[in-house]
């Protein structure tokens, strides 16, 4: 059995990859789990996750963090247009999850900057998810 956290995270992926204007942009391979070496861009990654038990009697209820990553090598601005793309998608959206329920998924804030190491251009998204 996997984990509500990683049930939200495969459906946040499909429900991205299912888009048809986020997949013109990214491909079919355009979420990514670390940023790889000479990949196409852009592309998508999954950052930090933090999950905090908000359980009072053993109910299960999680509260995970979801940083996603919106990757460019054009622009800022194509790495905030692809971030939005993904805000306006799963702001609230109702996923579905094997063995869990998703109570809530609410966007929380979106970072951008130029990567140092990289040269790259980066919106990071920062997500709350609760689950029960």
């Amino acid at each position: 059995m996997t984990s509500p956290v990683n049930q939200l995270l495969t459906a946040m992926t499909t429900a991205i990859l299912a888009d048809a204007g986020i997949s013109a942009l990214v491909g079919p391979d355009g979420i990514k789990d670390r940023r790889l070496l000479r990949s196409p861009e852009p592309y998508l990654t999954v950052g930090d996750v933090t999950v905090t038990d908000l359980s009072t009697d053993d109910d299960g209820l999680l509260e995970a963090q979801v940083v996603l990553q919106a990757w460019s090598s054009m622009s800022r601005r194509e790495a905030e247009a692809l971030a939005a793309l993904v805000r306006g998608l799963l702001q609230d959206a109702a996923l579905p999850l094997a063995t869990a329920s998703l109570v809530s998924l609410r966007h929380l804030k979106t970072v951008s900057r130029r990567d140092i190491k990289t040269g790259l251009f980066l919106a990071e998204q920062q997500w709350r998810a609760v689950i029960g």
